[in-house]
């Protein structure tokens, strides 16, 4: 009731109220009796407020926690007179029966009624609905299985703590270490920045000669094709073309060293001739042997 009032006079006030499409009528109603009733009983003048429908909602929530909170306080104070009154009785035939039996409380010595004040004070911290001697000792057997709870769940707690208390130490050692490690990462950083930027220069230029060189592959591919280029002339044929000839070269070098020593022979016509015609016979058939040997390797 007190957090409802509290919170009405902190809103905002309007002379003129808006109304919302959405509202509830019943809950306006409701809300509004409840206002009024809740600040004529504190003798105060019932605020305005803004009436949407979010407005009305919460203010009826509000007013019906606060009539169930009433409801039960209104119980507990009805037992509590209930109890009041048992008590007042009971405080009555006990007098009563103190005067028949001759002890009334005047008579009694001051240390007397210093214990008795003591004992009706146990009694009440006790919540005891008697002065038996029973209802003390079980009443303190019960507070001494509380007190063993309570200690139980202290020396748990101590436990927990120290546990937390274990782990706070060793979080703050790893942070510790955690920032150390990188204070040493940051200064790793530093020094290895200027290599960084270098090599990233570096590699920018590799990035840009590799588009270079790809590109000018690109155009003399473009090149050879044009020219006719076929992998029968490629660089590893023309070497393996010069090495045959090569070979035959030195085939045909005894043969050109022979028919060099037929020109020093005595001037005899008939037998120079026939020698000059098997000369000539073996020179035709070693270039045809060769100019085939050069016609394959072209035709492959």
């Amino acid at each position: 009731m007190a957090s409802a009032q509290s919170r009405l006079e902190a809103s905002p006030r309007y002379s003129a109220p808006a109304q919302s499409s959405t509202l509830d009528g019943q809950q306006f109603w409701e809300v509004k009796q409840w206002l009024e009733e809740t600040f004529s009983a504190a003798g105060r003048e019932t605020p305005q407020f803004e009436v949407t429908a979010r407005t009305v909602a919460e203010l009826h929530r509000l007013s019906q926690l606060s009539k169930r909170r009433t409801r039960a306080v209104e119980i507990v104070v009805a037992d509590l007179q209930d109890m009041s009154l048992d008590f007042r009785n009971e405080s009555s035939r006990e007098v009563e029966l103190l005067d028949m039996a001759g002890i009334a409380p005047e008579s009694f010595s001051q240390a007397g009624m210093t214990s008795l004040r003591a004992l009706a004070g146990t009694a009440n911290h006790l919540d005891l609905r008697d002065a038996e001697t029973s209802s003390y000792l079980l009443a303190m057997a019960d507070l001494a299985l509380e007190t063993a709870r309570l200690d139980e769940r202290q020396r748990a707690t101590r436990r927990e703590a120290e546990e937390l208390r274990e782990r706070t130490r060793k979080g703050i050692a790893r942070l510790a270490q955690l920032k150390r490690a990188l204070a040493e990462l940051e200064r790793g950083e530093e020094s290895h920045r200027a290599p960084m930027k270098t090599w990233n220069e570096y590699m920018q230029v590799m990035i840009s000669k590799d588009r270079q060189y790809t590109q000018q592959l690109v155009n003399y591919k473009a090149v050879l094709t044009r020219a006719g280029y076929t992998p029968e002339i490629n660089h590893g044929t023309l070497l393996q073309a010069a090495q045959k000839n090569q070979e035959l070269v030195k085939q045909t070098q005894p043969l050109l060293e022979t028919l060099r020593s037929y020109q020093d022979l005595p001037p005899d016509k008939a037998l120079a001739e026939l020698a000059v015609e098997e000369k000539k016979r073996q020179l035709e058939a070693t270039e045809r042997r060769l100019e085939d040997a050069i016609h394959g390797m072209a035709v492959r």
